[in-house]
């Protein structure tokens, strides 16, 4: 069975209502002409594409000085992904056409934040060893 938006919450032990409150901390999309946002099939709304993307190419940061980024707390969960997650920004996972929805599956990017964290602080440990 597959995972869903309400499997996320439990994992991250959040209510809706923590999650609405935290989502008022987002930075805009910094002028982003190729994103846009609006209601979305899957859930509330989400952010869309106003151009194409090729696989692998940037989509946009995830976060800016602490805070979420709109394109960062609007993309929603999908099992069938077309953005992934790497060094803090989305890349296209396949071929993406203009108005097509940006989703990812949130249990991965879980999975690439803590691979992330820990060589940051693996990194920091060995600087100040010297190494």
């Amino acid at each position: 069975m597959g995972q869903t938006f309400a499997d996320f919450l439990q994992h991250i032990d959040l209510t809706d209502e923590q999650l609405l409150q935290n989502i008022g901390s987002a930075v805009p999309l910094y002028r982003n002409k190729d994103i846009t946002v609006k209601k979305s099939p899957i859930q509330g709304v989400g952010c869309f594409s106003r151009r194409a993307y090729s696989r692998g190419e940037e989509v946009g940061p995830v976060s800016c000085k602490g805070s979420r980024t709109t394109l960062g707390r609007l993309v929603n969960h999908s099992e069938s992904p077309n953005v992934y997650l790497q060094s803090n920004n989305f890349f296209a996972k396949t071929d993406i056409s203009p108005n097509q929805e940006f989703v990812v599956n949130y249990f991965t990017n879980l999975k690439t934040i803590s691979i992330e964290n820990q060589a940051e602080g693996y990194n920091e440990q060995e600087s100040k060893q010297g190494h």
